[in-house]
């Protein structure tokens, strides 16, 4: 088929679309008129007005993808953050140690014993025994007072008497045992304490034989013949030491165990 035929048979067919959209006769164009020339072949020209458009839209899907997988790799990383995060920084032992020895002053009792001794003037003998009194006998009954601080020396834990648990969350902590952190007694004597009972004539008690009835008592105490008395102390001050321990820790988000 030669390139004459191909065009005339093109020009054929735009001639039958013309014909076709007029609607009478008188639209018709007349012989002599010259038809329009046909369009050329091959792809249409495109507007700058669209070329912005698919510029804008690729730039759109491109900036989805990249906030799409930073999205994705952020989520991805939350579950080894957050499993890091349960476990509690730890406070160092010696803080916590310095914390727990601040508190010394509810780690003991202050209590004053009043033991009460004879001297038997016949007998020239000192008794803490009131059995030993015989009526009728020249007797002077002497009050010691004995002034007894007792409890818990926190000055004796160290570093090593607080355990951490595997998650931080938790500390053991051992207790020195209770027991007399310091004594006293007045030496210097109240006379009108000193009380005198005789049926007779008596002998006047002097300051040397008052001083032997008050070693004698403060010996008593201090060697533990109350030990009922210590026992109940000792409980009392474990008991409040440790509640007072487990607010301290929980203050810094730490529980508190007691270990022997």
């Amino acid at each position: 088929m030669s390139l004459t035929y191909i065009r005339l048979y093109r020009r054929k067919q735009f001639i039958n679309h013309q014909e076709h959209m007029y609607s009478n006769d008188s639209d018709k164009p007349s012989r002599g008129e010259v038809l329009p020339s046909m369009p050329p072949a091959g792809p249409r020209p495109t507007s700058p007005k669209k070329k912005s458009h698919r510029l804008f839209y690729l730039f759109l899907a491109i900036l989805t993808i990249v906030a799409a997988s930073f999205l994705y790799f952020s989520r991805k990383e939350t579950p080894a953050t957050q499993t890091l995060t349960t476990i509690q920084p730890e406070v160092s032992k010696e803080h916590i140690l310095g914390i727990l020895q601040s508190q010394a002053q509810i780690a003991s009792t202050i209590v004053v014993i009043r033991k009460m001794g004879i001297y038997d003037s016949d007998s020239d003998k000192v008794s803490l025994n009131p059995n030993s009194w015989k009526i009728g006998h020249r007797l002077c009954v002497v009050p010691v007072d004995i002034t007894i601080k007792y409890g818990i020396d926190l000055n004796e834990m160290t570093s090593n008497d607080i355990i951490y648990s595997k998650d931080n969350s938790t500390v053991q902590i051992r207790l020195p045992q209770a027991k007399i952190l310091d004594r006293s007694f007045t030496p210097k004597t109240n006379r009108a304490e000193v009380l005198a009972l005789a049926t007779g004539a008596r002998d006047n008690i002097g300051e040397t034989t008052i001083q032997q009835v008050k070693t004698m008592a403060f010996t008593d105490v201090i060697e533990g013949k109350d030990d009922i008395l210590f026992r109940q102390l000792s409980s009392e001050i474990d008991k409040n030491t440790k509640t007072v321990f487990r607010s301290v820790m929980q203050g810094i988000g730490l529980k508190a165990e007691f270990i022997k």
